[in-house]
């Protein structure tokens, strides 16, 4: 397909420099994490989880802390998310995450991770990513701002990283490292850091560094298309930050982040799920063929999270309330504007769509 110069400035940044963009692909933008998702509790417990993705424990000294019933660790105040870091002063054991056994508990910390995954694909071929951060850079505090691989490790990007320095980390990992470091004056003052990630062929992205709006580098990510990817805040210490951290409590403050991308035409495609009721929220546009949990996943669409559809005249769609096509089923062959009515709001888990001649 044909793809055109066009310029960063188009995108809200302050760089001039050029970046491939597939014409065909990149029709109509939205945003899908928004920057009052951490305004409140219930916006935050809408667009994140608490913890690791896998846990409470890394690669680091610090366990993570934090539930809709403990916010000790994971607060919000005036709008802005904090991650609290707090020294322990009892044995609480090692890391239970694999790999990492060997790393003592020496604090209680915080982290949140996205309930949205990016999935750079034909549908959503750019993604942009971006944060306006407080961070600490003492000796021992290991702050970061990144998105890694649901299924798998690799994909990851580091979009900010202090390592007990000034210096911030932005790191691409596929198998191997690219790395950009830049020093930045006073961390702990608010900072912008952003990512722009595009499909440049079947399997791989290139991925844009920006901090407050200037650009610094660009990487390759080399089987990066078509995984799911996690977008995580966390505020992990000691480990790889260099010996032994502070001995009060370190903190991390997120004013917001911001996660939009592009999306292809998906007028071909005959069958559209919306989040919400009514066709709201997030859209997702299918062809033919059958969905299971994993398939529907790597599209960006969460189980049990769809309540309403579009269907195109001559097709019919098939709704199961689990995965690989069991468990009770509805079909549509029209637009449903709320599956409530229907007793199967946010209840699907996998679906097939055929045309009527099958």
């Amino acid at each position: 397909m044909k793809s055109i110069k066009l310029f960063i400035c188009l995108l809200p940044v302050a760089s001039s420099l050029a970046i491939d963009v597939d014409t065909a692909s990149a029709d109509r933008w939205e945003i899908v994490i928004g920057e009052d998702a951490l305004d409140n509790y219930s916006n935050l417990e809408e667009h994140w989880n608490y913890l690791y993705p896998w846990g409470s424990d890394h690669n680091g000294t610090a366990r993570m802390y934090g539930s809709s019933a403990d916010h000790n660790h994971i607060y919000i105040s005036n709008g802005v998310l904090t991650l609290k870091a707090s020294r322990i002063n009892w044995d609480e054991g090692n890391s239970t995450a694999p790999g990492f056994s060997h790393i003592p508990i020496h604090y209680h910390s915080g982290a949140i991770h996205s309930k949205h995954l990016i999935v750079v694909n034909d549908r959503y071929p750019n993604y942009e990513l971006e944060a306006r951060i407080q961070a600490p850079s003492r000796h021992g505090t290991w702050p970061a701002f990144w998105a890694t691989g649901r299924d798998s490790w690799p994909p990851e990007t580091d979009i900010m990283e202090y390592k007990g320095s000034n210096v911030n980390w932005q790191n691409t990992y596929d198998g191997g490292w690219e790395e950009q470091l830049t020093r930045v004056a006073n961390p702990g003052t608010w900072h912008t850091y952003r990512i722009w990630m595009t499909k440049i062929n079947s399997t791989d992205v290139h991925i844009h560094y920006y901090i407050d709006g200037q650009w610094k580098a660009r990487h390759t990510g080399h089987d990066f298309v078509n995984k799911p990817m996690h977008i995580i805040l966390n505020l992990q210490m000691e480990g790889s930050s260099g010996g032994s951290g502070p001995h009060g409590s370190t903190y991390m403050n997120v004013d917001w982040v911001r996660v939009g991308r592009t999306v292809a035409d998906g007028s071909s495609e005959p069958v559209q799920l919306h989040r919400h009721c009514n066709y709201g929220g997030d859209t997702f546009h299918l062809s033919s063929g059958r969905y299971t949990l994993s398939e529907l996943n790597a599209r960006g669409i969460r189980n049990d999270d769809i309540s309403s559809l579009r269907v195109q005249s001559g097709y019919r769609v098939t709704l199961y309330q689990h995965d690989q096509f069991m468990g009770s089923s509805i079909v549509k062959t029209a637009d449903d504007g709320c599956l409530v009515d229907d007793g199967f709001n946010d209840q699907m888990s996998s679906l097939i769509i055929e045309s009527d001649g099958r």
